[in-house]
């Protein structure tokens, strides 16, 4: 009989999620594997002990994805006052 050899290069895609602050999923995605992930709207952290904070990036560049990745926001805290 015929015998088919089938040459396999590995994972094709990866997951890709964008967590809050608090560790909720704001976005899932399936990335083909060397391209870009799409970043969610800008997340919001509220108010707390005299501060407001403002989003200022993604912890992680997703231009080219190689892997699964998760990725939280970075925030600036502004003392606002009490």
């Amino acid at each position: 009989g015929n015998e088919w050899l089938v040459a396999t290069t590995g994972t094709s895609s990866y997951t890709v999620t964008f967590i809050n602050y608090d560790g909720s999923i704001i976005s899932t995605q399936t990335v083909p594997k060397g391209h870009a992930a799409v970043a969610p709207d800008d997340p919001v952290k509220p108010d707390s002990n005299g501060y407001t904070y403002e989003f200022v990036e993604w912890c992680y560049n997703f231009d080219n994805v190689t892997c699964n990745m998760t990725i939280a926001p970075v925030f600036e805290p502004i003392y606002i006052g009490e």
